[in-house]
């Protein structure tokens, strides 16, 4: 790095409204902070106080600058989420004040939420030497394509249209991680010459080091509860996974709204899998629990929000993973995973009993995903990326 440059990057990242539920825009949040910070990068995070407890128990430790909770926000109804949303875009440019633009400094969103994108842009405006980087992972689609819930489904896409115009209009990077999502920013007229296609990453020397689990499972899943990911696909999976293999045990790594949670304890009653589907929570680093399974189950609806960072941490603990045939999984995968038409639960639940009878043939495959995940690091992307800003700041210094 030239040490002639100096610059400081102030992360604004307000959206967390769960201390425990990590999405994989987080996750790529923290992982690449920790790098920058390690690296002597001057970083200071603008952040909700969930998002704190959130991003602490994942090892980020920052300079931070917490915006404390309202009493809409203790109410807890996903009802208020608009209104808390609003509240925060006005908190952040009220606490902005503590940041010191004395130098140079790079405003970095890790994605576009409207609350964290709305400060950037007005922000960019304002203050002539600063520049915005941000996140874009997935691109919502349409409400009459997409079935999680009508209202939900118009409310997100109208607010990520709108984040999109801000981003397209005043962010001077746009960085994304597959070809698919950076086609589908060019088709909605972002300059191609804003959005730079990043990657990331695992730290494959930690999970090596992680021991298994004492509790033992056929298979595990790790994500969001959240419809988007597949998570009620589980449920039929297995309903016909246990039909064949009685004791057969699922592990469901992850949290969400309890909405979607209870819905999800409810089908598990109804088809009589208490026994044999573990709800384990959020775990902030589950290798443990990959380690203790026999194959990861991946059947999200939505392109995994870019990348699919559990498919390549499930492959580094040496498991094969099954999910559904989307197209940044073949970017990005190839072969090294089993794909399956989407909702074809039949034939999903048939690749897992193939996997879990054949020991042989998992182990292989396991084998084989363990070695091709050692091109993707953290680190690699981290310096990337700060390459690219070093860019910026020298175009804007001329």
């Amino acid at each position: 790095m030239d040490n002639r440059l100096s610059y400081q990057i102030v992360a604004i990242a307000v959206e967390s409204l769960s201390p425990n539920t990590l999405g994989g825009g987080d996750r790529v949040f923290t992982e690449l902070f920790k790098r920058w910070q390690a690296k002597g990068i001057k970083t200071k995070i603008l952040v909700s106080s969930d998002g704190f407890t959130l991003f602490t128990s994942c090892g980020l430790y920052s300079n931070y600058i917490v915006i404390p909770k309202s009493m809409i926000e203790r109410i807890g109804s996903p009802l208020m989420v608009p209104i808390i949303y609003l509240l925060r875009i006005f908190k952040v440019l009220k606490y902005w004040r503590k940041v010191n633009i004395g130098s140079f400094t790079i405003i970095y969103t890790p994605g576009d939420f409207i609350c964290d994108v709305i400060p950037a842009a007005l922000l960019r405006i304002v203050h002539r030497n600063v520049v915005w980087v941000t996140h874009v992972h997935y691109i919502i689609p349409s409400p009459w394509k997409r079935k999680i819930s009508f209202t939900i489904d118009v409310f997100s896409f109208l607010l990520q249209r709108i984040s999109l115009l801000l981003i397209s209009i005043f962010a001077d990077l746009i960085i994304t991680v597959n070809s698919y999502v950076k086609e589908q920013l060019i088709e909605l007229g972002i300059p191609e010459e804003k959005i730079y296609k990043s990657s990331c990453g695992i730290d494959f020397k930690l999970i090596q080091m992680v021991p298994p689990s004492n509790h033992r499972y056929e298979a595990c899943f790790v994500g969001r509860i959240h419809p988007g990911k597949g998570v009620y696909d589980l449920v039929k999976i297995w309903s016909k996974v246990v039909k064949e293999i009685k004791e057969a045990k699922l592990a469901i790594v992850g949290s969400g709204s309890d909405l979607y949670i209870n819905k999800l304890i409810k089908e598990i009653k109804e088809n009589n899998l208490e026994r044999n589907i573990h709800l384990l929570g959020f775990l902030p680093f589950p290798f443990n629990i990959m380690k203790a399974s026999k194959v990861l189950l991946y059947p999200d609806h939505e392109a995994g929000y870019g990348w699919g960072i559990a498919i390549a941490e499930a492959l580094a603990c040496g498991i094969p993973v099954i999910a559904y045939d989307l197209p940044v999984y073949r970017e990005v995968y190839g072969d090294k995973i089993l794909l399956v038409k989407p909702w074809d639960i039949d034939d999903f639940a048939k690749k897992v009993l193939d996997l879990l009878k054949d020991d042989e043939k998992r182990l292989k495959l396991g084998e084989i995903g363990r070695e091709y995940v050692k091109r993707y690091d953290w680190d690699v992307v981290a310096d990337d990326l700060l390459k690219m800003f070093e860019k910026l700041i020298m175009f804007y210094n001329r």
